[in-house]
């Protein structure tokens, strides 16, 4: 870098100290305190995309703190500046508090941060005075004064540079780890939830019935969803632990195992909640898979990917129909293993041959459809848009899917003619005729005894991957500084 290079850089970074200093000032020619983040990085240049990220998040937590303190921001008066000169915010605030205190309160923030010595925060009060602690801020890399060590070069550039990126990287992480934990957590809860609060759904439980059963209601369900939470947080959790390790030194027939005995878990926590009552062994099973996988994407990637995802599931999943059924592994006289020896794999494998095939059901049908009904925000759909939209997808599903339940209560006919009639409501045009179909689909369900449960399964299954697809985690990239 040449010597007119360093001093045009000089000459800007002093410009832009200046045009801070007169953005605090206007707001204490206005009356108001402020308070100013900034990152104390070596070098140049001062920001890159990794550090813009951690700034971002900083920023957030800072204003969070605020809040919490008690310490209110004024509308209107937030700056932001990003550059290679170094990432800057201003807020101005009010407060009740002496300003020693409030900088006091500032200090603890910067010491109780990941970043820690990272971070400069500065207090400018009402009348346009900096409020100073005057103590010297401490080195990143020993307990001497930061000035010292920088005039008498005690460090490396090299050293700085790496106690930056570490830092910065780290708390990226471990935000982007939670987040993504705590995100497929929330969704697989939600999509069991609307799932479950779809009306008029044949043979199944529903708000206002209890569809073909005598043992289970709406509330049932709700007790069960609310008890598998815990269960959807680590299988998370073990998906994005998994998914950091090495490829070659995964072990997929151990995940299978490992995932098995926290469903045992979570069927135990299930029967306890709703007295002894099955309501959702089926999606304990595939959401439990599902989180897992999509953990496992996320921890290498800010995006989803169908083709890792259908990866993980079906490399989990190999020869598990096989496994559990043909050499007689299943635990014996279960729904899923009688249908499956009088059936076989192809009619009667159930949520294992989905899960085999990487949820061929999912991604065939159930996303395509929702993102032409959808698209990427459901949060502004009705509660009618939502009836009608489930509705129609779980008699989809129901048409396209061999549901085992059906399999096991009655017979290949009885599955037929349930799915001729989930074709039949598809295909009448909304109205009276509508409603009238799916009437008669609800009373022939009713009538015969049938709860088309694997397919009620699998529509949480499809709710929870399209919530999960369009996440993106771009803003805790780890690039490179």
């Amino acid at each position: 870098m040449t010597t007119s290079n360093n001093e045009e850089i000089l000459t800007n970074i002093l410009k832009d100290r200046e045009e801070r200093f007169a953005l605090r000032n206007s707001l204490a020619e206005r009356g108001l305190a402020s308070i100013s983040l900034n990152f104390n990085i070596p070098g140049y240049p001062k920001s890159s995309e990794i550090l813009k990220n951690a700034f971002n998040c900083v920023q957030n937590d800072l204003l969070r703190f605020l809040v919490a303190h008690r310490i209110h921001k004024i509308p209107n008066t937030q700056h932001y500046h990003h550059s290679d000169n170094g990432n800057f915010f201003l807020q101005g605030v009010a407060y009740v508090f002496e300003d020693e205190q409030v900088k006091k309160f500032l200090e603890d923030f910067e010491q109780t941060h990941p970043l820690e010595r990272l971070l400069d925060v500065d207090l400018m009060n009402s009348e346009g005075e900096m409020i100073s602690s005057g103590k010297d801020k401490k080195c990143f890399l020993c307990d001497h004064p930061a000035k010292k060590c920088m005039k008498e070069k005690r460090h490396s550039f090299e050293e700085y540079n790496n106690y930056v990126n570490e830092h910065t990287q780290n708390y990226l992480a471990t935000i982007k780890k939670n987040l993504v934990i705590s995100i497929i957590t929330e969704k697989a809860i939600v999509a069991s939830l609307y799932e479950v609060s779809v009306e008029d759904k044949p043979g199944l439980v529903c708000p206002s019935s209890n569809g073909a059963h005598t043992d289970m209601d709406f509330f049932t369900f709700l007790s069960s969803s609310g008890s598998l939470s815990n269960y959807w947080r680590q299988t998370a959790k073990y998906g994005y632990k998994t998914g950091r390790k090495a490829k070659e030194s995964v072990d997929f027939k151990e995940i299978r195992k490992n995932l098995r005995l926290m469903g045992l878990e979570a069927e135990e926590a299930m029967y306890t909640a709703t007295n002894g009552v099955n309501t959702q062994k089926g999606m304990i099973f595939l959401i439990g898979l599902a989180s897992f996988a999509s953990a496992a994407v996320f921890a290498n990637s800010e995006k989803f990917s169908q083709e890792a995802f259908q990866a993980w599931v079906q490399k989990i999943m190999k020869g598990i129909v096989d496994e559990d059924f043909d050499k007689g592994h299943a635990q014996h006289g279960t729904h899923g293993e009688e249908a499956f020896k009088k059936y076989g794999k192809h009619l009667a494998g159930g949520a294992r041959h989905e899960a085999e095939q990487g949820f061929p059901t999912v991604f065939n049908y159930a996303i395509g459809y929702l993102n032409a009904q959808i698209g990427d925000d459901y949060r502004v759909l009705t509660k009618e848009d939502w009836q009608e939209v489930l509705t129609n997808l779980l008699m989809l599903i129901i048409s396209k899917s061999n549901d085992i339940n059906i399999l096991y209560r009655k017979n290949q006919e009885a599955l037929r003619q349930v799915q001729c009639h989930a074709a039949r409501v598809l295909t009448t045009p909304i109205g009276y005729h509508r409603n009238q179909s799916l009437k008669n689909f609800g009373e022939y369900c009713m009538f015969n005894n049938i709860s088309p449960g694997g397919a009620a399964d699998l529509l949480a299954l499809s709710l929870f991957v399209y919530f999960i697809e369009n996440l993106d985690f771009t803003h805790y990239s780890l690039g490179e500084r």
